[in-house]
This record gives C-alpha cells, sequence and structure tokens, in this order.
C-alpha cells in the first residue's frame, strides 16, 4: 500500500493551486456523473462476442474507489481471470509494483 507522504506529493499541486484544485474538482464531478456509464462500457465490451482477447483482471482488495462486489461473477461468466492482490489498493501498480510484475511475467510465459 502507498505510504501516505508518498500519495501527497501526488496530490500537492491539486491541493496547494487554485486552477488545478478547480480543475481536480470539475474532474471529480465529471466522472461521478459518467462512471456509471464508462462501467457499462467497459463490461459490454469485455463481453462481447467480438472480444477474443485472453483477459486476467489484477484487483487490489484493498481498493477504496471501486469496490470487489461482481467482479469475480463477471469474469467467470465470461472465462476471464481474476487475481486478487490483498495487500494492493486502487494503484496496484504503485502498491505492489514488483508484484504485480511477477503476475504479468507469469501470465505472459503462459
Amino acid at each position: 500500500m502507498m505510504k501516505e507522504e508518498d500519495a501527497t506529493v501526488y496530490r500537492r499541486p491539486y491541493l496547494v493551486s487554485g486552477a488545478s484544485g478547480f480543475a481536480l474538482n470539475a474532474i471529480t464531478r465529471a466522472m461521478g456523473k459518467d462512471l456509471k456509464a464508462y462501467i457499462e462500457s467497459m463490461r459490454s465490451i469485455l463481453a462481447s462476442d467480438s472480444w477474443n482477447t485472453k483477459t486476467t483482471i489484477c484487483w487490489g482488495l484493498r481498493d477504496r474507489w471501486l469496490t470487489y462486489d461482481g467482479v469475480e461473477d463477471f469474469c467467470d461468466g465470461l472465462k476471464h481471470n481474476v487475481v486478487q492482490l490483498p495487500m494492493a489498493g486502487h494503484h496496484a501498480q504503485e502498491d505492489r509494483g514488483e508484484e504485480l510484475g511477477n503476475i504479468i511475467k507469469r501470465i505472459l510465459r503462459g
């Protein structure tokens, strides 16, 4: 899990600049409105008969932004693989980069 002081480095520009803060708030509001549409679009693409690419979804179980509810059922129903990362949050590549890299390497080697 990313340490709070490291996460602050990413957030600092948005917190100290009025223009950036306004932009972040606008993006957050827009995403909130469109998030359900984005999720449904992703589901439609991954469930499409034309989607024939082997897919593995790696999910950080400590994600505080998106819940894990339904991910396993969705993946099982479509023959997609799901890998749980118990110690990772929303940004699994930041929280558990080496672990995620090893998982990707294993998937690519087949």
